[in-house]
């Protein structure tokens, strides 16, 4: 039945999506977040794109456990920056595993307070339109700390645009569109979640971990997508200017260990101490706040555009790092919930 919709879906909301932008006197409410950054973030044709994202998944080694995957950080940025370490990411999905997937990611273009989830029923990319988990949104949607905000793409007058260009979902979607095929989306833009007068408020990033983990089922994956280290004069961040290669590793190797420790408070300390500004901070923030007790992380991949381009200069690193609880067995794919039991 699942299939059926999804079929559907996929037909009919392009036909909306189009009546919505283009006739005149229409609407402006967008029912889908439209791709916007395909063609430049990744391939705009499906058949292009399909393509290169199974490559990215046939050269991605990465040794399966036989444990649950309960969530993963992913890194966003022009595919030929980062979609070869993303992939890492999402290697071990398969179809049918996960009804819901949660992608929580920093805003790049909006300074707003709080959360935000775009007020839409699907996100399309050139591989279809995935629906978004409506009764879950409107659950979270009931946290003081979470809004819900339309979208629109003509000029409106003092009124920001906050998931309208956003590429820090849109360039994952597609891949866990490949590996997973049907699931409902929940995606999340986290804003500032500091107090008035600019201090972090933990209580706030605790506020909106609690009304999350409200949403998270058996089914359901959690994705922070961030990438790392951001060094250069176009960030505003030159912390040395010696042994750059190696001492932007040595940032990235403490922010690992971290995470990995699942510790939240070291590394808002190493954010502090460091003032790293990694784009994607609060959404692992709050995804090692809904980790499970039992998770087990490891850093799958690693790459900095610095060593792509041969400038270090300029870099921005990306990693893949994924979370299993050792206590689950994973999830069954859909081919073998579909295969009969044994009488055994």
């Amino acid at each position: 039945m699942k299939g059926l919709r999804s079929k559907s879906f996929i037909r009919l909301m392009p036909l909306v999506l189009a009546a919505a932008l283009l006739l005149p006197g229409a609407t402006p409410t967008v029912r889908v977040r439209p791709p916007v950054n395909a063609g430049t973030y990744y391939p705009a044709d499906a058949a292009k794109l399909r393509e290169v994202i199974r490559g990215y998944f046939e050269k991605a080694g990465v040794e399966p456990m036989n444990a649950r995957l309960v969530a993963c950080i992913a890194p966003h940025s022009a595919f030929g920056f980062s979609g070869a370490v993303a992939a890492h990411a999402f290697k071990e999905l398969r179809p049918g595993q996960y009804d819901r997937v949660i992608v929580i990611a920093p805003s790049n273009f909006a300074t707003f307070p709080g959360c935000s989830v775009p007020a839409v029923e699907g996100f399309a990319t050139p591989l279809g339109v995935t629906p978004l988990a409506g009764p879950a949104i409107r659950q979270l949607c009931l946290s003081p700390q979470v809004t819900l905000r339309t979208l629109r793409y003509d000029e409106v007058a003092q009124r920001s645009q906050v998931h309208e260009k956003e590429h820090a979902i849109e360039v994952l979607l597609p891949l866990l569109q490949e590996r997973l095929g049907y699931f409902e989306l929940v995606p999340i833009l986290v804003g500032d979640l500091s107090r008035p007068g600019g201090e972090f408020d933990v209580h706030v990033l605790d506020a909106v971990a609690e009304a999350i983990r409200g949403i998270v089922t058996e089914r359901t994956l959690i994705v922070a997508s961030s990438n790392f280290t951001q060094y250069g004069e176009e960030f505003q961040y030159v912390p040395f200017r010696e042994n750059i290669v190696e001492r932007i590793k040595a940032l990235d190797d403490t922010a690992f260990s971290r995470i990995l420790a699942r510790d939240a408070e070291a590394f808002r300390a190493y954010l502090r101490e460091t003032r790293n500004p990694i784009g994607g901070q609060n959404a692992i923030l709050l995804l090692l706040r809904l980790l499970p007790k039992n998770a087990f992380g490891r850093v799958v991949a690693y790459d900095t555009s610095g060593r792509m381009t041969g400038m270090p200069a300029r870099s921005v690193s990306y990693a893949a790092i994924d979370f299993h609880d050792l206590t689950q067995a994973p999830l069954p794919t859909a081919e073998s919930a579909s295969e009969p039991k044994s009488d055994e």
